[in-house]
């Protein structure tokens, strides 16, 4: 009997410790501070890549372990299952998105989505598949600056 007790406190404890731990790292990379502007009501519509990446500054960020959905609201993410605890999902409006490059690592070619926040810019890694996608709203969104209105607009 003492040892199904200690089985059980250790797992509960290491549930415990984990959400902690990321929760932690979501505030320390500032993925809530970006949740909190950009709060995802819902998932949009339209197509989803998994294995996403979220480059936040020059040596690291979310890599792999993000789930991207395109919809005409905006560039909406959140993170794999395992991982979630602690880290709101995110609606990105168009109106932060540049348009797409080639990020080319070991060999293997993704799209580079560059995310302009607070005059800073992010990048987000996904398929390429995504590009025609992306790049014809990120430019519709370039064309019209006005388009970014209401409590996420990247003007305020």
């Amino acid at each position: 009997m003492g040892i199904i007790v200690t089985v059980i406190a250790s797992f509960a404890l290491f549930i415990v410790y984990w959400c902690a731990l990321l929760w932690l790292i979501a505030c320390v990379t500032g993925w809530r501070s970006f949740a909190r502007r950009f709060p995802a009501r819902r998932r949009p519509s339209g197509p989803s890549f998994g294995w996403c990446s979220l480059r936040l500054w020059a040596i690291g960020g979310y890599n792999g372990g993000i789930v991207v959905t395109l919809g005409d609201e905006g560039i909406y993410l959140e993170l794999a299952a395992p991982f979630r605890c602690g880290h709101p999902s995110i609606l990105f409006p168009w109106a932060v998105a540049s348009p797409s490059r080639e990020w080319r690592f070991l060999g293997g070619t993704r799209l580079a989505v560059p995310l302009r926040v607070d005059n800073r810019t992010i990048e987000l890694i996904l398929s390429l598949a995504a590009r025609d996608y992306v790049d014809s709203r990120a430019a519709d969104t370039r064309a019209t600056p006005d388009s970014a209105s209401g409590p996420w607009s990247a003007s305020q």
